[in-house]
């Protein structure tokens, strides 16, 4: 079981995603996470893990629609993934190997959009208003000032 290449392909397509899921979900366990940077987080994780099996030219939201009627037929599964499977004797369990990988990622996709509030665009709105993004955008902001004070002849 653990010298099976086959096995080694799971983990090196399963590797490098879990690796992000897991910094999101350790951002989500601090107690003093800003909830805007939370909701950045896990949108940004949605949208990559999509865009790994999504078709590149679908026109899917995948933050608000499902994706498994637009999956990608022959996936890239990443330069380690695809070193090793170009490695091995071509044969139906590299295709099945590469079938779960993409099933993998499409269930985990839609899992993480369940797990986005349904006010989640409000909340995206409000982010922009947060105290921190506004102290960071003040600079850029500076220059708008003389704007406001327009005479009214």
């Amino acid at each position: 079981m653990y010298s099976d290449p086959l096995n080694k392909l799971y983990l090196l397509y399963l590797r490098p995603m879990l690796r992000e899921v897991q910094r999101t979900n350790k951002a989500y366990e601090r107690n003093d996470a800003d909830p805007a940077k939370l909701l950045e987080d896990l949108t940004l994780l949605i949208k990559t893990v999509c865009s790994k099996v999504l078709i590149p030219m679908a026109k899917r939201d995948p933050l608000r629609q499902p994706i498994y009627g637009h999956l990608d037929p022959k996936p890239y599964l990443g330069y380690k993934f695809e070193k090793l499977a170009s490695t091995l004797p071509a044969g139906p369990e590299i295709d099945f190997v590469c079938q779960r990988c993409v099933t993998f990622t499409a269930k985990l996709s839609n899992e993480l959009q369940q797990r986005l509030p349904s006010n989640f665009k409000i909340l995206q709105g409000m982010a922009r208003l947060s105290g921190s993004m506004l102290a960071s955008a003040q600079g850029a902001y500076h220059g708008l000032d003389g704007t406001f004070w327009c005479s009214t002849k």
